[in-house]
């Protein structure tokens, strides 16, 4: 799997050596999604940081009977639910593929797993 966009944005956030990033390599996925696939539903909740090759996702939640946007990712973008992912509750927002989207997919643990080893943990 072709992680090298994926280690130069992390990279212009903080430096990992070759060592460390082996390391957290071993945890990634890829995933495709379809157009219209749901990567996250609202109620599920946020198990992984998400890294998209290429594709498009947007967030959106149903408010007053409406379909709403409120965020797109595009490629070479880092994201995840942030209060599912920190808090471990179920999302507010669905993610949907706006097309055929590729990405990386790293565990929850394994991130926090990451942040232990190479900068302490909190």
């Amino acid at each position: 799997m072709e992680t090298s966009a994926f280690k130069s944005v992390v990279n212009q956030v903080t430096l990992i050596d070759d060592t460390a990033w082996d390391d957290f390599e071993q945890y990634f996925s890829k995933r495709t999604l379809r157009k219209n696939e749901l990567l996250w539903a609202a109620g599920d909740v946020c198990r992984h940081l998400v890294f998209i090759n290429y594709g498009m996702i947007r967030s959106f939640r149903y408010a007053n009977a409406k379909e709403v946007s409120n965020q797109f990712f595009f490629e070479d973008s880092i994201f995840y639910d942030d209060f599912s992912f920190v808090s471990q509750k179920p999302c507010v927002n669905s993610y949907e593929a706006l097309e055929e989207t590729e990405m990386i997919v790293i565990p929850r643990v394994a991130v926090n797993l990451m942040y232990d080893k190479n900068y302490g943990g909190v």
